[in-house]
Protein backbone atom coordinates (compact mmCIF):
# COMPACT_ATOMS: atom_id res chain seq x y z
CA UNK A 1 0.00 0.00 0.00
CA UNK A 2 2.83 2.27 1.31
CA UNK A 3 4.86 1.48 -2.97
CA UNK A 4 1.48 2.44 -4.21
CA UNK A 5 1.27 5.67 -2.29
CA UNK A 6 4.73 6.71 -3.43
CA UNK A 7 4.40 6.04 -6.69
CA UNK A 8 0.65 7.92 -6.53
CA UNK A 9 2.67 10.59 -5.34
CA UNK A 10 5.73 10.54 -8.27
CA UNK A 11 3.07 10.44 -10.79
CA UNK A 12 1.67 13.38 -9.42
CA UNK A 13 4.73 15.57 -9.41
CA UNK A 14 6.05 14.09 -12.65
CA UNK A 15 2.61 14.92 -14.45
CA UNK A 16 2.66 18.43 -13.33
CA UNK A 17 6.12 18.95 -13.86
CA UNK A 18 6.06 17.94 -17.38
CA UNK A 19 3.10 19.48 -18.64
CA UNK A 20 4.53 22.82 -16.63
CA UNK A 21 7.82 22.93 -18.42
CA UNK A 22 5.96 22.24 -21.54
CA UNK A 23 3.89 24.82 -21.06
CA UNK A 24 6.42 27.45 -19.97
CA UNK A 25 8.49 26.44 -23.11
CA UNK A 26 5.56 27.18 -25.47
CA UNK A 27 4.82 30.90 -23.57
CA UNK A 28 8.52 32.04 -23.65
CA UNK A 29 8.69 31.10 -27.47
CA UNK A 30 5.54 33.13 -28.08
CA UNK A 31 6.61 35.81 -25.98
CA UNK A 32 10.32 35.59 -28.44
CA UNK A 33 7.96 36.28 -31.15
CA UNK A 34 6.17 39.02 -29.53
CA UNK A 35 8.23 41.53 -28.52
CA UNK A 36 7.33 43.71 -31.15
CA UNK A 37 3.87 43.74 -29.79
CA UNK A 38 4.55 43.12 -26.10
CA UNK A 39 1.66 45.26 -25.03
CA UNK A 40 -0.73 42.90 -27.12
CA UNK A 41 1.23 39.59 -25.55
CA UNK A 42 -0.27 40.22 -22.21
CA UNK A 43 -3.66 41.18 -23.61
CA UNK A 44 -4.51 37.95 -24.33
CA UNK A 45 -6.86 35.43 -22.42
CA UNK A 46 -4.92 32.74 -23.60
CA UNK A 47 -1.51 33.92 -22.61
CA UNK A 48 -2.83 35.46 -19.32
CA UNK A 49 -4.72 31.74 -18.46
CA UNK A 50 -1.67 29.52 -19.47
CA UNK A 51 0.47 32.06 -17.32
CA UNK A 52 -1.59 30.57 -14.38
CA UNK A 53 -1.62 26.94 -14.74
CA UNK A 54 1.78 27.00 -15.49
CA UNK A 55 2.76 28.54 -12.11
CA UNK A 56 0.55 26.15 -10.47
CA UNK A 57 1.74 23.17 -12.49
CA UNK A 58 5.65 24.11 -11.76
CA UNK A 59 4.65 24.38 -8.02
CA UNK A 60 3.00 20.88 -7.99
CA UNK A 61 6.14 19.40 -9.82
CA UNK A 62 8.84 21.25 -7.87
CA UNK A 63 7.27 21.11 -3.82
CA UNK A 64 4.41 18.36 -4.56
CA UNK A 65 0.58 18.86 -4.80
CA UNK A 66 0.44 18.87 -0.62
CA UNK A 67 3.04 20.94 0.09
CA UNK A 68 2.28 23.14 -2.82
CA UNK A 69 -1.71 23.52 -2.07
CA UNK A 70 -0.65 24.88 1.34
CA UNK A 71 0.99 28.04 -0.31
CA UNK A 72 -2.26 30.49 0.11
CA UNK A 73 -1.39 31.68 -3.58
CA UNK A 74 -1.38 28.17 -5.49
CA UNK A 75 -4.71 27.18 -3.72
CA UNK A 76 -6.51 29.79 -4.41
CA UNK A 77 -6.16 30.49 -8.02
CA UNK A 78 -5.57 26.16 -9.31
CA UNK A 79 -9.28 25.99 -9.43
CA UNK A 80 -9.77 28.87 -11.62
CA UNK A 81 -6.63 28.24 -13.30
CA UNK A 82 -8.03 25.04 -15.08
CA UNK A 83 -11.41 26.68 -15.22
CA UNK A 84 -9.81 29.36 -17.31
CA UNK A 85 -7.55 27.00 -19.33
CA UNK A 86 -10.59 25.05 -19.94
CA UNK A 87 -12.30 28.03 -21.37
CA UNK A 88 -9.12 28.78 -23.21
CA UNK A 89 -9.67 25.49 -25.14
CA UNK A 90 -13.15 25.40 -25.80
CA UNK A 91 -13.67 28.51 -27.20
CA UNK A 92 -10.10 28.72 -29.59
CA UNK A 93 -11.81 24.91 -31.09
CA UNK A 94 -14.83 26.36 -31.29
CA UNK A 95 -15.30 29.86 -32.67
CA UNK A 96 -11.62 31.47 -32.56
CA UNK A 97 -9.95 28.13 -34.66
CA UNK A 98 -9.51 29.24 -38.30
CA UNK A 99 -8.27 32.87 -37.63
CA UNK A 100 -10.88 35.06 -35.74
CA UNK A 101 -8.92 36.92 -34.67
CA UNK A 102 -6.82 35.38 -32.30
CA UNK A 103 -2.63 35.64 -31.47
CA UNK A 104 -0.76 34.74 -34.46
CA UNK A 105 1.38 31.79 -32.96
CA UNK A 106 3.92 29.21 -34.23
CA UNK A 107 1.46 25.92 -34.64
CA UNK A 108 3.31 23.51 -32.41
CA UNK A 109 3.23 26.59 -29.58
CA UNK A 110 -0.96 26.80 -30.84
CA UNK A 111 -1.33 23.00 -29.95
CA UNK A 112 0.54 23.29 -26.70
CA UNK A 113 -1.77 26.24 -25.53
CA UNK A 114 -4.72 25.84 -26.76
CA UNK A 115 -4.75 22.51 -26.77
CA UNK A 116 -2.25 20.19 -24.59
CA UNK A 117 -2.31 22.26 -21.87
CA UNK A 118 -6.19 22.77 -21.83
CA UNK A 119 -6.64 18.98 -21.70
CA UNK A 120 -4.06 18.50 -19.35
CA UNK A 121 -5.15 20.96 -16.81
CA UNK A 122 -8.38 19.15 -17.06
CA UNK A 123 -7.05 15.67 -16.96
CA UNK A 124 -5.04 16.85 -13.60
CA UNK A 125 -8.10 18.07 -11.54
CA UNK A 126 -9.33 14.39 -12.45
CA UNK A 127 -6.98 12.14 -11.87
CA UNK A 128 -4.97 14.01 -8.68
CA UNK A 129 -7.52 14.97 -5.87
CA UNK A 130 -7.25 18.30 -3.74
CA UNK A 131 -8.92 16.24 -0.83
CA UNK A 132 -10.58 19.76 0.41
CA UNK A 133 -13.77 20.95 -0.30
CA UNK A 134 -14.76 23.67 -2.52
CA UNK A 135 -17.34 25.82 -2.07
CA UNK A 136 -19.93 25.91 -4.79
CA UNK A 137 -20.82 29.55 -4.67
CA UNK A 138 -16.71 29.66 -5.82
CA UNK A 139 -18.32 29.14 -9.45
CA UNK A 140 -19.54 32.48 -9.26
CA UNK A 141 -16.50 34.35 -8.12
CA UNK A 142 -13.92 32.08 -10.27
CA UNK A 143 -16.19 34.10 -13.35
CA UNK A 144 -14.55 37.75 -11.47
CA UNK A 145 -11.01 37.82 -13.70
CA UNK A 146 -12.79 36.80 -16.92
CA UNK A 147 -15.27 39.75 -16.22
CA UNK A 148 -12.36 42.33 -15.61
CA UNK A 149 -11.08 40.92 -18.91
CA UNK A 150 -13.61 41.85 -21.15
CA UNK A 151 -13.65 45.65 -19.39
CA UNK A 152 -10.15 45.91 -19.68
CA UNK A 153 -10.52 44.63 -22.95
CA UNK A 154 -13.14 46.82 -24.30
CA UNK A 155 -11.91 49.70 -22.67
CA UNK A 156 -8.34 49.58 -23.80
CA UNK A 157 -10.01 48.91 -27.21
CA UNK A 158 -11.94 52.40 -26.88
CA UNK A 159 -8.38 54.12 -26.44
CA UNK A 160 -6.05 51.99 -29.04
CA UNK A 161 -8.69 50.42 -31.35
CA UNK A 162 -7.21 47.03 -31.21
CA UNK A 163 -8.89 43.98 -29.99
CA UNK A 164 -7.33 40.95 -29.05
CA UNK A 165 -10.11 38.82 -29.76
CA UNK A 166 -12.70 39.40 -32.81
CA UNK A 167 -16.07 37.99 -30.56
CA UNK A 168 -14.91 41.20 -28.37
CA UNK A 169 -14.43 43.84 -30.85
CA UNK A 170 -17.60 45.77 -31.88
CA UNK A 171 -17.18 46.51 -35.35
CA UNK A 172 -16.99 43.13 -36.25
CA UNK A 173 -19.07 41.43 -33.57
CA UNK A 174 -22.02 43.20 -34.48
CA UNK A 175 -21.82 45.96 -32.28
CA UNK A 176 -21.92 46.09 -28.53
CA UNK A 177 -25.18 43.83 -28.65
CA UNK A 178 -23.07 41.11 -30.47
CA UNK A 179 -19.78 41.27 -27.96
CA UNK A 180 -22.20 41.54 -24.82
CA UNK A 181 -24.23 38.04 -26.70
CA UNK A 182 -20.53 36.31 -26.98
CA UNK A 183 -19.52 36.86 -23.67
CA UNK A 184 -22.76 36.39 -21.79
CA UNK A 185 -22.47 32.72 -24.24
CA UNK A 186 -19.03 31.98 -22.53
CA UNK A 187 -19.80 33.24 -18.98
CA UNK A 188 -22.94 30.90 -18.81
CA UNK A 189 -20.61 27.87 -20.13
CA UNK A 190 -17.75 28.77 -17.81
CA UNK A 191 -20.07 28.83 -14.77
CA UNK A 192 -21.34 25.28 -15.84
CA UNK A 193 -17.72 24.01 -16.71
CA UNK A 194 -16.84 25.19 -12.88
CA UNK A 195 -19.85 23.87 -11.47
CA UNK A 196 -18.44 20.50 -13.33
CA UNK A 197 -15.14 20.64 -11.52
CA UNK A 198 -16.35 21.71 -7.97
CA UNK A 199 -18.73 18.48 -8.49
CA UNK A 200 -15.59 16.30 -9.48
CA UNK A 201 -13.40 17.38 -6.64
CA UNK A 202 -16.19 16.98 -3.91
CA UNK A 203 -16.92 13.63 -5.30
CA UNK A 204 -13.02 12.67 -4.76
CA UNK A 205 -13.02 13.78 -1.30
CA UNK A 206 -15.50 11.12 -0.27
Amino acid sequence: MNIVKMMYKKTDRLYFLIFGVLDLIALTTALVYSLNVLNEYFSYFTVLSNILITFVFLAFGILGMKKAMKIGIVKLIYGPAVLYMSMTGVVFWTILHGGAGHIQLLPWVNIILHGITPIAAFLGWILFSQKTRISYSDAYKWLSFPFLFVLYTLLRGLVTNWYPYIILNPLKAGGYMGVSGYVLEILIGSYLMGLILIVINNQYRK
